[in-house]
C-alpha cells in the first residue's frame, strides 16, 4: 500500500542543514500567493471561462496584489496559448504586475508548447508517487533523468523554472527528496509539494514540509492543496507555519473535484491571524470573489468565510449581547478588515427565535426606534414566537410592524400579538426575508 508522507525523511539522507540563519529569514518573509484560478480553477467540472472573463479575472487578480498568476496549460492547444498571451499582453500594460506562469506535464512536447507563451515562469510537474509513476510509465531513475533534461531545456527559454512533485503526499519521502535535489542542482528556483488527491491532514502536512525545509534551507518551497477531505485551507496555512514560502490558491476554492485551497480564506488567515504579509489588498477580495462567482456560475454561499453575506451575522442572543458591548467579543476578524463593515456592521444581526433582548434593542435602535422595557420584553417574545411559527427570520421592518401593533394594543394584548405574523406574511406591507 502506498504510504502517506507523514514522517520525516530517512536517516540515511545526507546531513541536515539546520533551519536557522537564512532559513529563519525565509520563514519570516512575505508569503507568495500563486493563484491558479485560471488553470486549476477552470478544471472544475462545470466551469469554462471565456476569453473576456479570463481577461477580467486576470486584471482583478493583479489589482488585488497576488504574487503570481498561473495563466493556463499550453498543451491544451492553440486557443489556450492565444488566451495566455492575450492575458499577458493586458497585464504587461500595468506599472506593477504579478509574475506570470504556465503549467506543463513532464514532457518535451509540453515544454515546447510553453515556449510559445509570453510568461516569466514555466512550471513542470513530475509524478512523485509510485502510483503516478506507474500511470505515466516512469520508474524513479527514468523520471529523475527526464527531470534533469527538461529543467535544463526549459532554463534556456524561460527566466525561471519551477518544479512540481505531483502526488507528493503519497510519495516515498526519500524519493521525494531525490527529486528536490535534482530540481535544485538543475537550476529550478522553486519546488512544489502537491497534495494532489487531498489526503493529507494538517499534522502530516507540517511534518512533510518541515522535513524538506530542514534539508533545503534556501529553496522556495511551494505548497499546493486539494480539498477532498475539507482540509485544503488548513493544510495550506500549516504548510506556511512549517516553512513553505509560497502557496497555491484559487478564488472561491474552485478546482478539480472538491476544489483547491480558497484564496480569500488563506490570505485572510495569513494576514489577520498569523501576521504574515502576502502583499494583497484584503479590501479587494469581495469584488474579486464576486467576479469569479459570476464567471464560474457558482454563487458564493451566504456562510462562506470572509466574503459570505452572513459571515459576520449573529443569531444567538449571547453573541449579539456581547458584540453590542465589544465588537471583537465573538469575531476572530473584524468585518472592516475585509471591507464588509458598510453592510454588515455590529448591528446587522438576525432577528429570530434565538434573539435575546439585547439583540432586539440593538437592531431596533439601529433603525432609530427607542423601546421601553415593557415594549422590549413584549417585542422579543413576539419575534421569537413568530420566527418559530414561520420557520424564518424577521427583518427589522417586520419587527417594526409588530411593535406598532404592540403599541396600539397595550401591554395586556399578548394574545393578539401572537397572531400578527400571519398578517405580516399575507400582506404586502413588507416583503418576507430571504
Amino acid at each position: 500500500m502506498l504510504g502517506v508522507m507523514t514522517t520525516t525523511l530517512s536517516s540515511s539522507r545526507s546531513p541536515k542543514r539546520k533551519a536557522s540563519g537564512s532559513a529563519l529569514v525565509a520563514r519570516m518573509e512575505t508569503v507568495k500567493i500563486v493563484d491558479t484560478t485560471l488553470r486549476d480553477g477552470e478544471q472544475s467540472s462545470d466551469v469554462s471561462f471565456s476569453l473576456g472573463q479570463k481577461l477580467s479575472i486576470a486584471e482583478a487578480l493583479a489589482e488585488s496584489g497576488v504574487t503570481e498568476i498561473e495563466l493556463g496549460a499550453p498543451a491544451m492547444g492553440r486557443e489556450e496559448v492565444k488566451e495566455i498571451n492575450a492575458m499577458s499582453a493586458l497585464l504587461s500594460l500595468r506599472t506593477r504586475r504579478p509574475r506570470l506562469s504556465c503549467w506543463c506535464r513532464a514532457t518535451q512536447a509540453d515544454v515546447a508548447e510553453a515556449r510559445r507563451c509570453r510568461v516569466d515562469i514555466v512550471h513542470i510537474s513530475f509524478p512523485a508517487s509510485a502510483a503516478l509513476m506507474r500511470a505515466f510509465r516512469f520508474d524513479e531513475d527514468s523520471m529523475l533523468r527526464e527531470a534533469r533534461a527538461l529543467i535544463a531545456r526549459a532554463k534556456a527559454s524561460f527566466e525561471q523554472v519551477s518544479v512540481g512533485a505531483m502526488d507528493a503526499s503519497r510519495a516515498d519521502p526519500a524519493s521525494l527528496r531525490r527529486l528536490a535535489e535534482v530540481a535544485c542542482s538543475a537550476g529550478a528556483f522553486r519546488f512544489r509539494l502537491a497534495d494532489t488527491v487531498g489526503c493529507l491532514t494538517p499534522l502530516a502536512t507540517f511534518r512533510s514540509v518541515e522535513a524538506l525545509r530542514e534539508d533545503f534551507v534556501d529553496l522556495d518551497l511551494d505548497y499546493h492543496a486539494h480539498d477532498d477531505l475539507g482540509m485544503a485551507t488548513g493544510n495550506t496555512i500549516t504548510a506556511v507555519e512549517a516553512g513553505a514560502t509560497s502557496v497555491n490558491v484559487t478564488v472561491n476554492g474552485l478546482g478539480e473535484r472538491a476544489g483547491n485551497a480558497c484564496l480569500q480564506e488563506v490570505v485572510a488567515a495569513l494576514e489577520l491571524r498569523l501576521g504574515r504579509s502576502t502583499g494583497m489588498d484584503l479590501h479587494a477580495l469581495r469584488r474579486l470573489c464576486a467576479l469569479v462567482a459570476s464567471a464560474s456560475g457558482r454563487s458564493v454561499p451566504v456562510n462562506q468565510p470572509i466574503i459570505g453575506a452572513h459571515a459576520f451575522l449573529h443569531t444567538s442572543g449571547i453573541h449579539a449581547a456581547g458584540s453590542a458591548r465589544d465588537a471583537s467579543a465573538f469575531c476572530a476578524i473584524r468585518p472592516s478588515d475585509v471591507a464588509m463593515a458598510s453592510e454588515l456592521g455590529s448591528t446587522a444581526n438576525i432577528l429570530g427565535k434565538h434573539s435575546g433582548r439585547s439583540m432586539v434593542r440593538v437592531a431596533m435602535g439601529a433603525a432609530g426606534v427607542v423601546l421601553t422595557d415593557a415594549e422590549l420584553h413584549a417585542l422579543t417574545d413576539v419575534i421569537r414566537e413568530r420566527s418559530r411559527a414561520m420557520n424564518r427570520r424577521l427583518s427589522t421592518a417586520e419587527a417594526q410592524i409588530l411593535l406598532d401593533h404592540i403599541r396600539d394594543e397595550g401591554p395586556s394584548g399578548g394574545a393578539r400579538w401572537m397572531t400578527l405574523a400571519s398578517e405580516v406574511s399575507r400582506g404586502s406591507e413588507v416583503a418576507p426575508c430571504g
